[in-house]
């Protein structure tokens, strides 16, 4: 299955006006509709790409050429580990995760609600 930057956009999309409900999902927050966030992790490719409500894509880069396989492995869980930090921090939560072995990748949908 071939996952394009657009197809990610609609998910984030479809999810944030209530028309695609995410697996594990929790029922609906009492605060009102929550903003949707994807994180799509290329393992491969060394990069997350963190695509916000606004749909202004930032690209985070895990520069890994000529390190040892075990140190990129190291720099790619610490960039994952700071960018979920800030995430937590702005007061983003992951609502569900789900792996393709297509493309060596995972991709979170991150839910908000306001406070």
């Amino acid at each position: 299955m071939r996952i394009t930057h657009r197809t990610l956009l609609l998910v984030a999309w479809l999810c944030s006006i209530g028309l695609l409900r995410v697996h594990g999902q929790t029922s609906a927050h009492p605060a009102g509709s929550a903003e949707v966030m994807l994180v799509d992790v290329l393992i491969g490719a060394s990069k997350i790409l963190v695509i916000p409500p606004s749909g202004t894509t930032e690209e985070v880069i895990i520069p890994q050429k000529g390190l040892p396989v075990w140190d990129a492995h190291i720099a790619m869980d610490k960039a994952m580990r700071d960018l979920f930090q800030r995430l937590y921090n702005d007061g983003w939560t992951i609502e569900s995760e789900q792996d393709y072995s297509v493309g060596n990748r995972t991709i979170y949908i991150l839910k908000r609600y306001p406070r």
